[in-house]
């Protein structure tokens, strides 16, 4: 009777995380498709004004605000939705906390697992390094992400700034160590002597 409540419980468990995962990507999404089409319409919009400004102080400035919106137009493809949908919103995100972001991910052969844990698995690793990096030096902020498979193993890896020794930082959170165990994935990290790097592997199934 016990073993069968907490496997109940666990159950409850899994399906409030999914579904508040669910909300979060869509919410992720929403804000990504939108930001993406007010960038394009104001390059639409510069272009237009550049064709038929002559002054050319004028016209440098409307270069200067192109050159800008060009570096938010940072839109990551990976092969993936959901991960091109969550390290997009990360990759700006970031940029305005003065973070640098670095992805080489391939999510081709992500597609076993289920959009909301796929979300949720990668953006627990990032705002986790996020906090991490937030107290750092601004000099020395950095994150970097990698996805892809390797063997049998799908892998999800975060690296980031290792500004000090802390006895937390094996602690992964619960909602990411539950998700990983779904699908019979586990969580590690390992430290180096000026960066650290979190690390989801994940069995692919026979076949995918």
């Amino acid at each position: 009777m016990q073993r069968q409540l907490s496997y109940q419980k666990k159950l409850l468990i899994e399906q409030q995380l999914h579904q508040s995962a669910q909300r979060q990507y869509k919410t992720y999404t929403d804000a990504v498709g939108t930001f993406g089409k007010s960038i394009h319409d104001l390059m639409h919009l510069l272009s237009n004004l550049r064709k038929t400004e002559t002054d050319e102080a004028q016209v440098a400035a409307i270069d200067g605000i192109g050159d800008t919106l060009l570096c938010w137009d940072s839109f990551v493809e990976t092969g993936n939705a959901v991960l091109n949908t969550v390290l997009t919103e990360r990759n700006l995100h970031l940029a305005s906390k003065g973070i640098a972001f670095t992805v080489q991910a391939d999510g081709r052969d992500a597609g076993f697992l289920e959009d909301a844990d796929l979300f949720l698995l990668c953006d627990a690793l990032l705002t986790r390094a996020q906090e991490v990096e937030l107290s750092c030096d601004p000099s020395r902020r950095s994150i970097s992400f990698r996805a892809g498979k390797r063997l049998n193993l799908y892998l999800l890896e975060v690296s980031y700034t290792r500004p000090k020794e802390n006895d937390k930082e094996d602690e992964f959170p619960p909602d990411l160590v539950l998700t990983a165990a779904k699908y019979r994935g586990v969580c590690s990290g390992e430290n180096h002597e000026t960066y650290r790097t979190d690390r989801v592997a994940i069995p692919v199934p026979e076949g995918k």
